[in-house]
């Protein structure tokens, strides 16, 4: 035993595994699974199937993290895309949008009260809760995040 921890030793970085996406099959069956919580409503007023369906599509396709989607607006849509800067980096970032992702977005910003796409619908452990349920009632691994 020694009576002070040794200096200059380097702590061994652990390497994350790269995050698996979903298939598109899986992503098909996602996408089906939320027309099950059509109808229910959040206690905002926002359609649960049409956020959760949206939050799919927004995040698979732009890639962006939890926070910067539910930041979004109508004011980082440029025609047939997305625009932002990424909060946690700072980069200027633009994604193409496929036709019913910006159906989507359009029947959520009609119920916007503040002109954010998805923010408004509700809070980050709601989410992420109905992100669960929905994720284990098809059975497909993988996270919300």
């Amino acid at each position: 035993m020694v009576d002070h921890a040794p200096r200059g030793i380097l702590r061994i970085k652990i390497r994350r595994r790269p995050t698996k996406a979903w298939t598109v099959p899986e992503l098909r069956k996602l996408l089906e699974a939320t027309k099950a919580h059509d109808g229910k409503r959040l206690r905002s007023g926002a359609d649960l199937g049409l956020f959760l369906r949206c939050w799919v599509l927004v995040c698979y396709e732009t890639g962006s993290r939890f926070g910067d989607c539910m930041a979004f607006t109508r004011d980082n849509l440029r025609d047939d895309a997305l625009a932002w800067v990424q909060s946690k980096t700072g980069d200027p970032l633009t994604r193409p949008l496929t036709p019913a992702c910006l159906t989507a977005i359009d029947a959520m910003l009609a119920k916007s009260p503040d002109g954010r796409i998805l923010g408004w619908a509700c809070g980050r452990r709601m989410a992420m809760r109905w992100m669960r349920v929905l994720i284990d009632s098809i059975g497909i691994g993988g996270t919300s995040k």
